[in-house]
């Protein structure tokens, strides 16, 4: 249980959008091209490619290596998952 909650928890760290946007010192959220550049994070930089400058392509493509970045991750962890993950088997 505690593997599956670092895994998921590394995930959701590398996916954190709406609080550098709420960091903005502007009254609508939606407005990202204001983020302090002390907090833009990677998902804040392919939401400004998505909705703000319109490049809907070189955005895809940044979500794809994030992806690719997100499975290695996982697979890594997944592989070190044997050295600190025991499971209790029943014994005789």
């Amino acid at each position: 249980m505690l593997y599956f909650q670092v895994v998921t928890g590394i995930i959701a760290a590398l996916q954190m959008l709406v609080q550098p946007l709420l960091l903005a010192e502007t009254n609508r959220i939606a407005s990202s091209a204001q983020v302090p550049t002390s907090s833009t994070l990677f998902m804040v930089k392919v939401y400004n490619e998505f909705f703000i400058s319109n490049r809907f392509g070189y955005g895809s493509a940044m979500l794809w290596i994030f992806f690719l970045v997100i499975l290695i991750l996982t697979l890594l962890l997944q592989r070190l998952s044997r050295r600190f993950v025991f499971y209790q088997v029943g014994g005789d």
